[in-house]
């Protein structure tokens, strides 16, 4: 797996640190583990497949050039975006929001497991953007695979402060 990430990272011109590759390997690892006990989400078997379609679609925006000092990821679920796009961004404050408490704390694990930049908070993205410590507090709101395009702006844009960035994946 390791070796495949590396290469597959390099082809779509993602720099990565042997680090940041083993943090990958090791996520994956913790997400098929979880997943048997819990139905996180669908892990692919193969592995080309796993970092195809969880990974590098995950961390595509770095190859653009995408490194906001704090970012939300609304909707984590698994950890897509966010895990992801934390580990390849380690100066990056990432906030990892989920409405699904077994999510969360799975995320919790994975956040101390791989020493991340991240804090996990429980909570509906509708009502998460109501409190003055989440609302126009970040650069750059994150999500996959959540909504629609129009109720996904409705989820992020509160949290965005003036001048930041919206990425729906």
């Amino acid at each position: 797996m390791r070796e495949l990430l590396k290469a597959r990272l390099r082809a779509a011109g993602v720099a990565a640190e042997a680090e940041q590759v083993e943090k990958l390997a090791a996520f994956h690892e913790l997400l098929t583990e979880a997943n048997a006990r819990m139905n996180l989400t669908r892990v692919p078997d193969d592995p080309g497949e796993a970092i195809d379609r969880n990974y590098l679609d995950c961390i595509s925006p770095v190859a653009r050039g995408f490194s906001p000092q704090t970012a939300i990821d609304v909707g984590s679920g698994a950890g897509f975006p966010g895990v992801p796009l934390a580990i390849m961004l380690p100066n990056t404050r990432f906030t990892l929001l989920d409405a699904l408490d077994k999510r969360v704390k799975f995320l919790d694990s994975v956040v101390r497991e791989l020493n991340l930049n991240a804090e996990c908070i429980h909570a509906r993205c509708e009502d998460a953007a109501r409190t003055p410590a989440l609302r126009e507090q970040f650069d750059c709101a994150v999500a996959r695979a959540v909504a629609p395009m129009n109720v996904l702006c409705e989820y992020l844009l509160p949290f965005v402060r003036v001048g930041g960035t919206v990425v729906a994946l």
